[in-house]
């Protein structure tokens, strides 16, 4: 198998396993699709072994090493799990094996079936990726939208604390607005820890607002930088900026899963 393309195995079901997708060199997956038919613990229409492209499968790998955190998985076995969206006693079992084979055989066991269909040379299109990005979300338990309402906080708590300051303890600008910041950066640290990024807070509470204030700035950076380029381009400063807006969330989104909320407890 190692000389051959990378396969793809797709799970579709409407009810059970909305979507799943494996990229695996390795017989023994093959081997298991094989049995369990054989066995009839499985029906048509689901499972699609087919071909895809190395490109792909390394940016859907980058995918579930950040997004999934499934670094502990058995890789001589799957190599590499890429998007999972099972339904929680599925999902229960896999987590809780040592490989996905494990997990999948454990849930036939207790009488439950997937669907399985073989066709070869499948192609994931853009307008699939599309259509599957209220699966993606789920997968990853809605980690963007949850990081983008406490950004949203952030705001209002920064445009807030600065109001304050300014009018009711009459402090300068140049004191008030770094205090209303700072306040806002943590404001934004303790909503993520507590429910974005719940059940992955490792090492201490510091390290990780350390972490995070590094993500932050990086985040800023990006925006700064996006801001200038684009309006020497000759872009409108305030759409210019929207980018850059947008461009520094996503790399403090992404700092955020790498580094500050990196793995499991």
């Amino acid at each position: 198998m190692s000389s051959e393309k990378f396969k793809i195995i797709r799970l579709v079901d409407g009810k059970d396993l909305p979507v799943a997708l494996f990229f695996t060199q390795n017989s023994k997956l093959v081997s298991l699709v094989k049995k369990i038919v054989q066995e009839g613990k499985i029906e048509e229409n689901t499972i699609i072994v087919g071909e895809h492209s190395p490109l792909a499968l390394l940016a859907l790998k980058l995918f579930s090493k950040t997004f999934l955190k499934n670094s502990v998985l058995n890789i001589k076995y799957l190599t590499p799990l890429a998007i999972v969206v099972f339904d929680r006693r599925l999902l229960h079992k896999i987590k809780s094996s040592n490989t996905m084979i494990n997990g999948i055989l454990e849930y036939l066991s207790r009488g439950r079936k997937i669907h399985y269909y073989v066709v070869r040379d499948v192609r994931i299109t853009l307008a699939d990726i599309v259509a599957r990005i209220p699966l993606f979300l789920k997968a990853i338990e809605y980690r963007p939208l949850k990081f983008a309402i406490v950004g949203s906080t952030g705001i209002l708590v920064n445009e807030g604390l600065l109001w304050l300051l300014v009018h009711f303890f009459a402090a300068p600008i140049y004191v008030a607005s770094p205090i209303a910041i700072e306040l806002s950066i943590i404001n934004n640290f303790i909503l993520n820890d507590i429910w974005t990024f719940k059940r992955f807070r490792t090492g201490s509470l510091y390290m990780r607002l350390a972490k995070y204030h590094f993500a932050v700035a990086v985040g800023a950076l990006v925006n700064y930088i996006i801001l200038l380029l684009l309006t020497f381009l000759g872009i409108f400063y305030l759409l210019a900026n929207l980018v850059g807006i947008f461009l520094g969330y996503l790399a403090n989104y992404l700092l955020s899963e790498l580094l500050v909320w990196a793995r499991h407890k």
